[in-house]
């Protein structure tokens, strides 16, 4: 979750006005991050690209990683009719927290192709962090030109 902030507030930080307008906390705890979402109405069950993933953790039921979703690639039920859909994402440091596919330690930034079970009681889901645009909090970009000597 350190990631995700750091890369979203670096990303919309305006050096004229010294701040930036990310709108997501910031947190390293994944249930932080999906209880805000919730409360702002931004969890969907459905990525869009640039969405925030969140990955459901089934055995100790809690949200235990997330990253980015770069796009969105196919989707699918399983047999079982599970509901299914595979993104490429833009993670950082997946290593033990990345429960679901059992990977050795990671270190930095990694992209990969990940399935996620968006099922509509529990499981994986989304921040559509867009909807909160924010651009107003960093000031006007247009009034900090730079001044020549």
């Amino acid at each position: 979750a350190a990631f995700v902030h750091h890369v979203g507030y670096m990303s919309h930080f305006q050096y004229g006005a010294e701040r930036s307008s990310w709108p997501l906390p910031s947190t390293a705890s994944c249930a932080a991050l999906a209880q805000y979402a919730s409360n702002e109405d931004v969890l969907r069950e459905e990525p869009a690209p640039g969405d925030v993933f969140l990955l459901w953790h089934a055995p100790t039921a809690t949200f235990e990683h997330t990253g980015i979703v770069a796009r969105v690639r196919d989707a699918g039920v399983t047999p079982g009719g599970t509901p299914w859909v595979d993104c490429d994402t833009i993670e950082g440091n997946g290593g033990a927290d990345d429960n679901r596919t059992g990977d050795a330690a990671m270190t930095g930034v990694v992209r990969r192709v990940r399935r996620f079970y968006p099922t509509a009681t529990v499981g994986d889901r989304f921040i559509r962090w867009v909807d909160l645009d924010r651009r107003w909090m960093a000031g006007d970009p247009l009034q900090t030109a730079v001044r020549v000597a």
